[in-house]
């Protein structure tokens, strides 16, 4: 009697199912009697459709689920099998207006152009390319400076405005480079020929341009730090 009352509820069922067009997409619900809800859950799980939701009634479920295979998707529940049959909500006329769901010409990767535009691609990238390497080459170049050379440039570039931060930088960064010291950063330790005296220059130097001060000694401060420059390098004063 059970399994007589599975089949009937199944043929009523399918019949719902078959008296109206289910769309891709399309909320479906079922009632269904005489199945287990693991039943159900199976069936859905070895189908090929979209399980919502699974509710109790009082004989049975609710089960509301979802299709997006077009055409006709078997659902067997038990040893009955219910058949849903899905349409496209696309029709002729859309795929006139999109002509790549009707016909398969997107499928090419190329075309007779194809080529052409990678070689035009190729070398431009290929010329980029270049040009970035060698304006990379060029700032390496640059960077490369010697102490010395960058000594020398600092002591090129001081300004009449801010001199006592120039001098100053300028033979800090020449003694860490040197030394491998920390001057730069302001821990003034004698180190090598850098003696006592000549940190307190620095100490001055660092003093006088919070001062205000305008004296006339930025000549004097460059010759003192060429001074020291010469120290390190066990030379006269060549500069």
């Amino acid at each position: 009697m059970k399994n007589i009352m599975k089949l009937i509820m199944l043929v009523i069922i399918s019949a719902s199912i078959y008296a109206k067009d289910i769309n891709v997409g399309d909320l479906i619900t079922l009632s269904i009697d005489g199945s287990s809800k693991e039943e159900i859950q199976e069936a859905f799980h070895t189908s090929k459709l979209e399980l919502d939701s699974i509710e109790k009634k009082d004989n049975g479920y609710i089960v509301r689920f979802r299709s997006f295979n077009v055409g006709e998707t078997p659902l067997l529940i038990g040893n009955k099998k219910i058949i849903i049959d899905t349409k496209s909500v696309i029709t002729k006329d859309d795929k006139e207006i999109y002509p790549n769901l009707s016909d398969k010409s997107d499928e090419k990767l190329y075309n007779i152009k194809f080529p052409g535009y990678m070689v035009v691609a190729g070398l431009i990238g290929a010329g980029s390319l270049i040009y970035l390497i060698s304006g990379m080459k060029f700032k390496k170049r640059e960077k490369e400076l010697s102490p010395e050379e960058k000594f020398q440039r600092r002591l090129e570039n001081i300004s009449d405005e801010t001199w006592p931060f120039d001098v100053s930088i300028a033979i800090r960064k020449y003694i860490d480079s040197v030394l491998n010291t920390h001057f730069t950063s302001g821990i003034y330790k004698p180190a090598g020929p850098v003696n006592q005296d000549d940190i307190d220059f620095l100490l001055f130097l660092d003093n006088y341009k919070f001062s205000g001060k305008n004296d006339n000694i930025k000549d004097e401060s460059i010759t003192k730090i060429k001074k020291i420059h010469d120290k390190l390098r066990g030379e006269p004063n060549e500069l």
